[in-house]
């Protein structure tokens, strides 16, 4: 950056002592033409008019030559000091001139003398102190050697030459320090310029950074909405007005629009788990990086936005935010280009791989949710139906609802599917602070392609938390009503993040949020696993799942309060386990950050196999906490999908059910005990 700076004010002194010296010439030129004039017309004041006028004339040539030279060129460092030169010397050479053809000796001669003295040092060599010394220092003497050998003039007594000497040593003095007064306060200006310079790039620099993070999680036109929302706050200088509800309590500020024509695409990965099991961590990035990369472009060719990567799973829609008539085709197509890249995949990675992919057409609402690590999502009866067309579909085909049927009937053969027992459980990825910094540090897609990010961890405790009972109260309810109803997911997922400002969870990453699931992890402290700190430390081993477990429960807390201020009646379920995991950036062209393995598959059973209003954890989880002083009630055998039989325990925490308005200001005072543990 100082080189750059440096590098723009040698330039800005080169074109200043262009457009000076250009000045000079023209004053030069304007001066020889009056001589011209003056001596062509006038026979007494020279003994030899035509050596005075032809000499005239060969300087007003060359002068004109340097002016053309100066208006159609942008001189450079080492002509520019050709072209001072050389005007010196014609300078000089006028000064003898005047000596030695001008009969009458006056003052215009000793003046011409101090002119040259005067635009030395200025403008024909700025800031070069000793090339001016030596320049005026030869003027002088030759102006006095001439007069007294060679010039028709009277010589200068001795008087008259030291006196000369004496004006033209202070004349010099003053120029000089007029000069280097000016390069001080040049320097300075420059200084403060290049301080300006610096912090202004650094400032575009880190707002560039922000902007590709940015649009890493949430497209462009959201990301727009949402700046000139913070801008116009930072104007205005007052809290945002919120929506209140009725009973007066106010909404935090939510980014939602409506789209009526989309379509929308899941993708499921067919034996991601076992391949998690078996692959290295650096291998299995590698792998994801490579198949979703290969998405993301052809999400690009088929006009479709991807919405998340959600682990081994990628959805994306087509119509927003621009509406496409084909929205519906484009996400079909983009399910069979799928298809075939995985298969690609698998032909040149012997990675055993096959997709499962459900598309829906219908309206969305889309937008931001939560206050904490926010990202765009898409919401609405239509988005879990395309989620359940996934999950009941085949290895290997497109299952379709019958509104995209319609809409293509004459585009694709169809065959009849299965649109039964229907899951609707779903995962997603954002950049945790640790992970952002890494996130930045990536100058180019092809950089993150070579190595990307990724960490190995021993052991760490992931959380899942649903409100299960959510899609039972809201989501039947059509896209007109659904804007609205969007604020209490918004008010309890905003409340979970703030959970996380609390020093007791710093050591919790909120990685995701699905529709109504919430997904977290405890202990991602990069490149804590290499000196094996963990592993030699039984207590620090456990903390994450500890700390984890003190969240879970508060989070219950948190929806017991939500319930008694917003009268409803949602209950919570959540699951957690501890264990190894794998954690990477993946995509090119929105990077995300997620975490695989076992422990996150497992954790996400624990949850979708739960109970409302308690913890699910599998049987080594539950001996970690039953040690710290947990009471864990044994569950026993269940069937879990992937896994098989496992054993499970039970941690119940508060009820977190509505109570009745007499008892609810009564039982607040309650909200902050402790935990309960077993004695």
């Amino acid at each position: 950056m100082v080189i750059e700076v440096n590098a723009i004010r040698e330039a800005y002194h080169l074109r200043l002592k262009q457009l000076l010296l250009t000045s000079l010439i023209i004053i030069f030129i304007v001066y020889l033409i009056a001589l011209l004039a003056i001596h062509a017309t006038d026979e007494q004041l020279v003994q030899d008019k035509a050596t005075l006028c032809g000499t005239l004339a060969a300087m007003l040539g060359i002068a004109i030559v340097f002016l053309v030279i100066c208006f159609c060129f942008q001189l450079k460092r080492l002509v520019s000091y050709i072209l001072a030169s050389a005007m010196w010397c014609i300078l000089l050479g006028l000064v003898f001139l005047h000596q030695f053809l001008v009969p009458i000796q006056g003052i215009h001669t000793v003046g011409l003398l101090f002119i040259v003295l005067l635009v030395t040092p200025t403008i024909l060599f700025p800031r070069k102190y000793l090339i001016s010394l030596i320049c005026e220092a030869i003027t002088v003497a030759a102006f006095l050697l001439f007069n007294q050998v060679f010039s028709s003039l009277t010589p200068y007594p001795a008087s008259e030459m030291a006196a000369i000497i004496l004006i033209s040593v202070c004349h010099s003095c003053v120029a000089l320090f007029f000069q280097y007064q000016l390069s001080i306060y040049d320097q300075k200006s420059f200084k403060h310029i290049q301080d300006a310079i610096i912090a202004r790039t650094t400032l575009e620099k880190e707002k560039n950074e922000q902007e590709l993070l940015l649009l890493s999680a949430i497209p462009a036109h959201i990301a727009v909405q949402l700046k000139q929302q913070l801008l116009e706050k930072q104007q205005d200088h007052r809290a945002s007005v919120r929506a209140e509800n009725i009973f007066g309590r106010k909404f935090r500020d939510m980014h939602i629009s409506k789209h009526d024509h989309v379509s929308i695409l899941f993708a499921d990965v067919v034996n991601f788990t076992p391949l998690a099991e078996i692959l290295t961590p650096r291998k299995l990035v590698e792998v994801l990086n490579r198949l979703f990369a290969k998405f993301d472009a052809l999400a690009q060719e088929n006009d479709c936005m991807r919405i998340k990567l959600l682990g081994d799973c990628y959805y994306c829609i087509s119509g927003l935010p621009i509406s496409r008539p084909g929205h519906a085709k484009n996400c079909v197509q983009m399910g069979l280009d799928m298809i075939k890249a995985i298969r690609g995949l698998h032909e040149s990675t012997q990675c055993d791989m096959d997709m499962r992919i459900g598309v829906h057409t219908g309206a969305v609402l889309c937008g931001l949710l939560g206050v904490r690590k926010f990202q765009f999502d898409i919401y609405s009866l239509d988005v879990t139906i395309a989620n359940r067309l996934e999950s009941t579909g085949m290895p290997g085909k497109v299952h379709v609802s019958n509104e995209v049927v319609q809409l293509l009937i004459s585009d694709y053969q169809f065959e009849r599917g299965n649109g039964e027992n229907r899951d609707s459980f779903l995962k997603e990825n954002i950049l945790p602070k640790h992970v952002a910094e890494r996130f930045l540090e990536i100058r180019s897609i092809n950089e993150a392609l070579k190595e990307p990010y990724h960490e190995s961890y021993d052991n760490i405790a992931v959380l899942f938390a649903s409100i299960p009972n959510y899609v039972d109260i809201y989501g039947k309810i059509r896209n007109e009503d659904y804007k609205e109803n969007l604020r209490v997911l918004n008010e309890i997922i905003v409340e979970f993040d703030e959970q996380l400002c609390r020093p007791k969870f710093s050591s919790v990453d909120k990685i995701k949020t699905c529709g109504s699931t919430y997904m977290a992890a405890a202990g991602l402290n990069p490149g804590l696993n290499a000196n094996n700190s963990l592993t030699s430390n039984p207590e620090l081993q456990n903390r994450p799942v500890l700390v984890m477990t003190e969240y879970a429960l508060t989070l219950f807390k948190v929806m017991k309060e939500i319930n008694e201020n917003y009268l409803q009646d949602f209950g919570l379920r959540v699951g957690i386990c501890n264990g190894p995991a794998v954690a990477g950036i993946i995509g090119t062209l929105k990077p995300v950050y997620d975490i695989w393995g076992n422990t996150v598959n497992v954790a996400s059973r624990m949850d979708s196999t739960g109970e409302m209003g308690k913890i699910q954890v599998p049987q080594h989880t539950a001996t970690i906490l039953t040690d710290a002083g947990y009471k864990c009630e044994a569950r026993g055998e269940i069937l879990v999908k992937g896994k098989g039989r496992m054993v499970t325990y039970w941690i119940r925490p508060e009820p977190v059910g509505r109570v009745s308005i007499n008892k609810k200001n009564s039982e607040r005072h309650m909200h902050g005990t402790s935990v309960r543990r077993s004695p």
